[in-house]
């Protein structure tokens, strides 16, 4: 089926982008998502947050944050939950979500029409927990989406774009201008108080540095940016004991020592990724995932974690 598209940034009324598609939809989360056996259109404000939450991540890569869940069913070994956000669990369960194209109109306001942002592709889901209590139950759902096309710095900045760096560190997030080291410093240091511990930068440009930290080590991920390869550190020296650190979203992250550095040397990282805008340059060797399999096995301490 040829999907017809209204014009990239053009405004639109929601009557107008519905009669312009033309089938029969599904609306799901008081109308933000129109649902045919080919789309899913979604029709977002950006000033509201109450069940589903939208921002920018970098110019082509938006997310969403389900903050209302439902229980919605099993696995089929019965020993996890699975949860939804409200009344949108067969779109999620049955795999729809990640099949289905999805087109996203985007508003400042109530009182504006939206604007069309394009097609998007669905990346990953993750449900966050609350670390403070014994419940099982997540206290909500992220769900992440590549933009086709990046957009302007002209658009981004209107629709919530900010300067410099966006800084997350275990779920808090703060933006940092191009030229405040002592404020990465501090938000580095805030990382380093927990034993595990997350930290994430990315920009506009869309490429990012991921850092999770245990009580002695940082292991780190670099991505230059949607369908490119993720870098990792690689410090043979260190053998291959498994260290563990913690998602963001409170799951246990694997990873093998020789992917590790010192909290010294992480921070060294970190401030030559802001300086310089890639951490290749300072003293540790990165490689991608199957170079440094490659490695790993002809040095005998590879194993599969």
């Amino acid at each position: 089926m040829t999907v017809r598209r209204p014009k990239l940034y053009a405004d639109y009324s929601r009557a107008a982008i519905l009669q312009m598609y033309g089938d029969f939809f599904r609306f799901f989360c008081d109308s933000r998502f129109a649902v045919n056996d080919n789309l899913v259109l979604h029709f977002h404000t950006l000033s509201q947050s109450d069940q589903v939450a939208a921002t920018f991540s970098n110019a082509n890569a938006i997310g969403l944050r389900f903050s209302t869940l439902e229980l919605f069913g099993q696995t089929h070994d019965e020993l996890d939950l699975i949860w939804q956000p409200i009344g949108m669990g067969p779109l999620f369960a049955e795999g729809d979500w990640f099949s289905l194209q999805h087109h996203l109109f985007m508003r400042l306001t109530p009182d504006t029409e939206f604007n069309y942002w394009g097609c998007a592709e669905p990346t990953c889901i993750q449900w966050l927990y609350c670390k403070d209590k014994s419940s099982n139950n997540p206290m909500a759902m992220l769900a992440e989406l590549e933009l086709e096309e990046t957009a302007s710095r002209e658009k981004w900045a209107k629709f919530g774009g900010y300067e410099g760096w966006s800084v997350t560190v275990n779920e808090a997030r703060q933006f940092v201008g191009d030229t405040d080291i002592d404020t990465l410093n501090r938000l580095v240091g805030v990382a380093f108080e927990r034993k595990k511990s997350s930290f994430f930068m990315t920009r506009y440009k869309g490429d990012s540095l991921s850092m999770h930290v245990n009580s002695q080590l940082a292991w780190f991920e670099y991505s230059a940016g949607c369908d490119r390869p993720e870098y990792y550190l690689f410090h043979p020296e260190l053998g291959n004991p498994v260290e563990e650190f913690v998602c963001e979203s409170g799951i246990p992250l694997y990873q093998p020592r020789y992917q590790t550095c010192s909290k010294e040397q992480a921070r060294e990282i970190i401030a030559h990724y802001f300086h310089y805008g890639n951490p290749f340059a300072c003293y540790s060797p990165w490689f991608d995932l199957p170079m440094i399999i490659q490695l790993a096995k002809q040095l005998g301490i590879w194993e599969k974690h």
